[in-house]
């Protein structure tokens, strides 16, 4: 199932939490909108019922939501609070604009940090890159177009913006750089396909999001297990994600 819930205070977010685990859900989502006192006392309750707490952290910053234990962080979309405390204006491209670049010794210190709180990423690079596409000339790549309809990109509501287009495409690679920063420093990375958000095509994007791990510094076995058995490790599912007695799988030949 998927369950969503409302909170104003710490009390009704550890309720929330309770109720959400008693209708047999496989982890905790939280949003950017929890405050960060909440987050400690929503992590424990989540823990205690054996369950793993993922966040979007773009509010409050990465560090802020994994000293308070949280397992799991999206998008990278909280970095720039960790390593860009006073942005220009924008979200995820922000990540492209001038002077970002000159953050890196200090995204370095919070890769460093990650890795030693033990957090999982699922950066979801596809997002990034059909941010760029859908605002240039360039547009989807030829294995999307094979099964995208054409009107994608119009219902995504995006329009073309050559100078914001390349702003997304530099704020990709930065994000890849920084992907493979964490990479280096064993911290696990997850290939996440946030569809249906923006000109992501489900089922393609998985497939775009393992080559843009690998463009990031991963290799392809590296990539193939982010989509599989880490995957499996993460959420505690041993019958999923490998190929064994016992297993469930489907095979799928690469």
């Amino acid at each position: 199932p998927v369950v969503t819930r409302g909170i104003q205070d710490q009390a009704s977010g550890v309720e929330a939490v309770r109720e959400t685990l008693a209708a047999g859900v496989d982890g905790i989502k939280l949003y950017a909108s929890v405050q960060p006192e909440w987050i400690p006392g929503m992590v424990r309750e989540s823990h205690r019922g054996g369950r793993k707490v993922s966040m979007h952290c773009s509010k409050h910053g990465v560090l802020v939501a994994g000293n308070a234990g949280v397992d799991e962080f999206y998008h990278h979309d909280g970095i720039l609070a960790d390593v860009w405390p006073e942005p220009p204006n924008g979200w995820l491209n922000v990540w492209g604009k001038k002077g970002f670049s000159d953050t890196w010794d200090r995204q370095q210190e919070v890769a460093d940090r990650i890795a030693e709180i033990g957090m999982t990423a699922t950066p979801t690079l596809a997002y990034w890159d059909s941010q760029w596409r859908m605002r240039s000339e360039v547009g989807p790549t030829p294995e999307e177009l094979q099964y995208m309809p054409t009107d994608l990109f119009k219902w995504a509501a995006a329009e073309s913006d050559p100078q914001l287009g390349g702003e997304w495409k530099r704020g990709l690679e930065a994000a890849q750089r920084f992907t493979g920063a964490l990479f280096e420093r064993g911290v696990s990375i997850l290939a996440g396909s946030d569809t249906p958000c923006g000109g992501i095509l489900p089922g393609q994007s998985l497939w775009r999001e393992m080559e843009l791990l690998v463009g990031s510094g991963m290799s392809t076995t590296e990539a193939i297990k982010s989509t599989t058995s880490a995957v499996a490790d993460f959420l505690e599912c041993p019958e999923l994600g490998r190929l064994r007695p016992g297993a469930l799988a489907d095979l799928v030949s690469v």
